[in-house]
Order: C-alpha cells, then sequence, then structure tokens
C-alpha cells in the first residue's frame, strides 16, 4: 500500500475521531462512528493513538484532512487554468517534416538565422516561426486545390444540365457539394436539375440549404420560389419571389414572376377576378360558344403544342420565359397559317364567328382590350389561354432554371 493511501486514510480516522468527541459531548449517537473507526484501523493496521504510527502518516505541517481538503478547493480554479493553458503536443507530419527540412536549407541560403547557435532559444523561434509560415502556405494550396476540384465537377454538371442529363447533373452537383459543401451556387445548381424532375421537395431541401449559407444569394430565393409555386403554395412562393427581387431590383423575369404567385394566391382566395369567369376560365361572357367550335379548337391546340414546349423549358432565374423567346416560337407557326386560311372549314369558322351575336358584344367588350395587352406584356397569360383552349391549367412558365455559373452571384 502507497504511503499517500495510507496517510488519507489515517487523515480520515482522524477526522472520525474529532466528529465522535464533539458529537459525544453534544449527547448524540456516536456507536456507528466508532465501529467505522475501529474497522478502519483494523483493516489498515494502524493505530490513530499509536505514536509510531501517528509520525508515520501524519500530514504535512500537522494539518488535519478537512484542512487540506478546503486548501485544495481554493486552489483548484488556480490548477484548472494551469492545465487548460498546457498545450498539446501537434502530431508530426512526415510529409511537413521534409517539405520543411528543404524551405530550411532555402532560409539558411538567405541568412534567416544569421550567425545563431542553433541549440539558442531565439533560432529555435526563428524555426517554429519559418514553420508555421511554411504550414499556412501549404494549407492555402491545399484548400485552392479543394475549390478548384468542387469547380470542375460544378462546369461538368451544368454541362449535364443543359444537355437534358438531368441524372448526371445531380450526381456531379453533389460530388461538388461533398468536396466543398460550403458553396450555395452548387445546392442552387441541383435544385434546378431537381425541379426539371418535378422533384420539388429535393429542390426546396436545395434551395433552403443555399440560403442558409447566403441568404443574400438571390438565385436561392428565386429557385426556392419556383419549386414552392410548382407544389401549389402560392404564398410562399411569392414570399420567396420578393426576397429575390429585393435583391435583384431589376430582374424583370423574377418579376413577372412574382405577378404569376401573386395572380394565383388573389385567386385561390375568391378574388374579384375569379368572380365572372365561366366553366371554360375565360372571363369573357360568350367566348365559350367560339371556342367551342371544332375548327377553332384545331387551331389553337396547334399553337399550344407548339407552345408547349417552349413554357416547360427553363427560365434563368427560376421566371417565366421571355416574350421575344415566346414570340420566335409562335413565329414557327407562320408555315401553317396559310394553310388554315386556305381551309374551308376553317375560313367558314371564321364566318360563323363573326355572325355570332357574341361577336360584336365581344369586340366591344373592354375586357377584349385588357386581355389583348396582358398577353402583350406577360407571355404568360398567352401560354394560360392556350392551354385553357385545350383544357389545361396555366402554370409559373418554367421547370427550372438554367445552372449558374457565376460566383459572385
Amino acid at each position: 500500500m502507497s504511503n499517500l493511501i495510507e496517510q488519507l486514510v489515517f487523515g480520515f480516522c482522524d477526522f472520525l475521531q474529532e466528529e465522535i468527541t464533539r458529537d459525544s459531548a453534544r449527547g448524540k449517537e456516536v456507536d456507528s462512528l466508532a465501529v467505522a473507526l475501529q474497522c478502519l484501523q483494523s483493516h489498515y493496521g494502524f493505530e490513530i493513538d499509536n505514536a509510531q504510527h501517528r509520525q508515520r502518516n501524519e500530514l504535512p505541517n500537522s494539518l488535519s484532512l478537512l484542512q487540506v481538503f478546503g486548501l485544495g478547493l481554493a486552489g483548484n480554479e488556480r490548477i484548472s487554468q494551469a492545465i487548460s493553458n498546457i498545450k498539446p503536443e501537434e502530431p508530426v507530419d512526415p510529409e511537413l517534416e521534409a517539405q520543411f527540412e528543404e524551405y530550411k536549407k532555402t532560409l539558411i541560403k538567405k541568412g534567416y538565422f544569421g550567425a545563431l547557435d542553433p541549440n539558442s532559444a531565439e533560432y529555435k523561434q526563428r524555426e517554429q516561426k519559418a514553420k508555421e509560415k511554411l504550414k499556412e502556405r501549404l494549407s492555402e494550396q491545399k484548400r485552392a486545390a479543394v475549390i478548384a476540384a468542387a469547380e470542375e465537377k460544378k462546369q461538368r454538371g451544368n454541362e449535364k444540365l443543359a444537355a437534358k442529363q438531368f441524372d448526371e447533373a445531380i450526381r456531379l452537383y453533389g460530388e461538388a457539394i461533398d468536396i466543398n459543401p460550403t458553396n450555395p451556387i452548387y445546392f442552387a445548381n441541383r435544385a434546378a436539375a431537381y425541379s426539371h424532375q418535378k422533384k420539388h421537395l429535393e429542390a426546396i431541401q436545395d434551395c433552403k440549404k443555399a440560403i442558409e449559407l447566403d441568404p443574400n444569394y438571390s438565385k436561392g430565393w428565386s429557385r426556392l420560389g419556383l419549386s414552392l409555386y410548382s407544389l401549389g403554395n402560392f404564398g410562399d412562393s411569392a414570399q420567396a419571389y420578393k426576397k429575390a427581387l429585393e435583391l435583384e431590383p431589376n430582374n424583370q423575369q423574377v418579376k413577372e414572376a412574382l405577378a404569376i404567385a401573386e395572380r394565383n394566391v388573389r385567386e385561390s382566395a375568391g378574388g374579384p377576378s375569379a368572380a365572372n369567369v365561366g366553366s371554360s376560365g375565360l372571363p369573357i361572357p360568350g367566348l365559350e360558344n367560339i371556342i367551342s367550335n371544332p375548327a377553332f379548337q384545331d387551331f389553337a391546340s396547334k399553337i399550344g403544342n407548339n407552345l408547349n414546349q417552349h413554357v416547360s423549358e427553363p427560365g434563368p432565374s427560376g421566371a417565366p420565359p421571355s416574350f421575344e423567346s415566346l414570340a420566335n416560337n409562335l413565329g414557327d407557326l407562320g408555315g401553317n397559317l396559310n394553310q388554315y386560311l386556305s381551309n374551308p372549314n376553317f375560313l367558314s369558322m371564321a364566318e360563323n364567328v363573326m355572325r355570332e351575336p357574341a361577336f360584336s358584344n365581344i369586340m366591344s367588350n373592354p375586357s377584349v382590350l385588357q386581355m389583348a395587352q396582358q398577353v402583350l406584356q406577360n407571355p404568360d397569360s398567352l401560354g394560360n389561354l392556350l392551354k385553357t383552349f385545350q383544357g389545361g391549367q396555366g402554370g409559373p412558365g418554367s421547370q427550372g432554371g438554367r445552372a449558374d455559373d457565376d460566383d459572385n452571384c
């Protein structure tokens, strides 16, 4: 048994003897304490009344165990502070040591250490400072290599997204994220790929992560708006588009997307715009009779089919396609237009339409002018109208967005 343990137990027995003496004076029962004292002395083989045993086990400076314990508590804070100041030794990196030896040779040639004794304290300080500088330089090189590797994955993902190879794009963006999970662009680009596949919940998750990494990343907000819209959450979609517009006030496509989302919020709430809508979804009385004509429906269907691919193509910033692009698609119908104008059935339909009593009402209805103006100002209105002819419903116009190559966006 070590002397330290025996001293500890001897000090505790002294404490018990003091407690027995004090409690006896107060008339308290001390039998249990006396039994404990006797058992400890018997087990450890000493007697506290034995002068030889006391000389061997007494605490320094005749301190009692209680006093030692008090001193220990008082010094505990200082001890803890001292322990916290002890720096653990860094593990030796053989590669770093080898590189430092080469670096050190260059420093010696340049006179960095001068005539200092290699065993002197100043030499050691300069050596440590040089090693820290080398570690910092190597760390920067490693970080640059990691960023370059992630960017290469992102660029390949962008190429796959442009080629509509969405699974591959998602895989490559995921690899870029694994390499550098702090870049919001990688998450936003993967969200665009998910949107193309109509995986809107996954897109929302990636958009939220992009926004968490950079709350001022406008495309993270606009693509979140698109994904929420696609799930029918028009209110939250509008809020996301508003945030994107705050960050990019001149982004016309985000303005259009916000207008579409807000319009759907109003209509879903049963606002005035929905009060006068007929069964066809058109706000102009009498127009149902005209568009129910089979020849007109065939013509409208051809236009709608021509536009379907266009309105489902992704637009930048998660916004609807531009009017210029839409107009170019409509221009493709030019070759077919002569076919309709030379078609007797179509001409007969046109004559019948003009004889419709509702036709004169329609042409004098201010709503017609308003609708035409909306079509000119907002291509989505035309897309929705044509989809209505085919029994469909209008949408936001975009299914995703082009990949973001600009790291500063």
